[in-house]
């Protein structure tokens, strides 16, 4: 692939890479009248995707060269890598949940400090559908759910 004029659109906020506007995108007739453009800047680079990387937010970010050779990969990084996989799949109180009720099933005595963790969380747990609820409830809280919080991302994902 060669290098190419590539449009990218930063959130206007806080600098943030939101688009790289394909040539396809941008052969489509008035694409940038359908883009709100007063949430984003625009930065125009000469860009290759084979060869090229874009690194950092509006202010500070540029064009980088992918180098043949080797790639620096820190282990921190890969175990926060596995830790996001894992809490996608299994959010924290998710695994304390599975662990509690398999615990609570074995023929394994309970220990005070166990029940105690089991006792709290349920009465947390209890606390928190009722916060939920008030905030549903009342006209004075503009409550936003994780599925409205969903399908607002899903709206910036489909720019």
């Amino acid at each position: 692939m060669a290098v190419e004029k590539k449009t990218f659109l930063f959130n206007k906020k806080n600098g943030v890479m939101m688009v790289n506007l394909t040539d396809s995108l941008k052969r489509t007739p008035h694409i940038m009248d359908q883009i709100d453009m007063t949430k984003f800047v625009v930065k125009e680079v000469e860009f290759d995707n084979e060869t090229h990387y874009w690194q950092g937010d509006y202010e500070t970010g540029s064009v980088k060269s992918m180098v043949e050779g080797q790639v620096k990969i820190k282990e921190t990084e890969v175990h926060y890598a596995a830790n996001i996989r894992v809490l996608e799949e299994f959010p924290l109180h998710k695994q304390l949940n599975i662990i509690i009720e398999m615990l609570d099933q074995s023929d394994i005595p309970n220990t005070e400090k166990f029940t105690a963790l089991r006792d709290h969380i349920a009465t947390v747990k209890a606390e928190t559908k009722e916060q939920k609820k008030v905030y549903a409830e009342d006209p004075g809280y503009d409550y936003v759910t994780i599925a409205d919080e969903l399908e607002v991302a899903e709206k910036i994902r489909d720019i």
